[in-house]
């Protein structure tokens, strides 16, 4: 498992430098890798030097696709952890849901776990949250379907710009079919 991680985290460190350097030469970047974690050579933000594209598949017995690249509202506000865990390893996502929540019934906050760079494990932390019309269409599907997440885009802290992520709401279970208006 640890070679696994180390294979992934070359392929990342790789894929930045490649933009890195291929970004200050002026040149386009040539990355035409089956990698599940390279870049989408598309020509929209996709396309940017310091995306990484993760592509996680929808997790085991979760069928249903209830939100697709959903940023990370509120990201900003714990900035040195997102930081880590995008430039971390063996990064997996957690949703909650916080009914409680002051601000927001539906609240749905996203936790990660990673290996952060001096190899320390971090568990469970809080990221942020979904954004409240995607929080609002998982709670119009019932309190009872379980959700997951999948992690699909990191974005590297770059050029004053901070830590960003994007990820897909999986959800399984007798899901209603009601249609999101």
């Amino acid at each position: 498992m640890a070679l696994i991680g180390a294979l992934v985290v070359g392929a990342v460190v790789f894929v930045f430098i490649e933009r890195l350097l291929a970004r200050l030469s002026g040149e386009p970047a040539d990355l035409r890798s089956g990698n599940s974690r390279a870049p989408n050579p598309s020509s929209d933000w996709h396309d940017n030097p310091n995306v990484v594209q993760i592509n996680e598949y929808a997790p085991p017995g979760f069928d249903v696709c209830m939100g697709w690249e959903a940023p990370v509202a509120g990201i900003s506000f714990n900035e040195s952890a997102a930081e880590s865990f995008v430039l971390g390893t063996s990064q997996h996502l957690e949703l909650l849901r916080e009914p409680g929540n002051q601000f927001d019934k539906n609240a749905i906050a996203v936790l990660g776990s990673w290996i952060d760079s001096s190899g320390e494990v971090r568990r469970r932390v809080m990221l942020g949250h979904l954004p409240r019309e995607v929080a609002a269409a998982v709670a119009a599907r019932g309190p009872d379907v379980e959700i997951a997440a999948a992690l699909r885009i990191m974005f590297v802290p770059m050029d004053g710009k901070g830590a960003g992520l994007r990820l897909n709401v999986w959800g399984r279970g007798e899901i209603p079919a009601r249609p999101i208006r």
